[in-house]
């Protein structure tokens, strides 16, 4: 609750709820965020697209999709960020679907940030 009202910040399906699930507490609180890296590579070996409609105001979109996000807020688990524009203010929900055809590609591009050891 905020002010009185009711809020979410963040309901997601696929690879981040994946990663909700395996993340071993005990690895999270040995390594910690290195423990998010671990869990996540280990979901990114299975990973598969799954098939869904977005629905908007009366007007469908259907995607093949590993992950999507719907938020109130603009970061949720750890720093992933929903939209950049989006405030828990705003009085809008935003959406986010990771539709690439290859997932693997993105990973190997995208620059890992872990604090305080040295690597960005």
């Amino acid at each position: 609750m905020r002010n009185g009202h009711a809020f979410f910040n963040v309901a997601s399906i696929g690879l981040s709820s994946d990663l909700a699930q395996k993340l071993d507490p005990e690895m999270k609180k040995r390594f910690g965020r290195l423990g998010y890296a671990v869990a996540a590579l280990r979901i990114l070996s299975s990973a598969k697209r799954f098939r869904a409609r977005i629905v908007e105001k009366g007007n469908g979109t259907r995607v093949k999709t590993y992950q999507i996000a719907v938020g109130n807020g603009r970061l949720y688990g750890g720093g992933n960020v929903v939209a950049e524009t989006a405030a828990i203010d705003d009085g809008h929900l935003d959406l986010y679907s990771l539709e690439m055809p290859n997932l693997w590609r993105s990973v190997l591009m995208a620059r890992l940030r872990i604090p305080n050891c040295g690597l960005s």
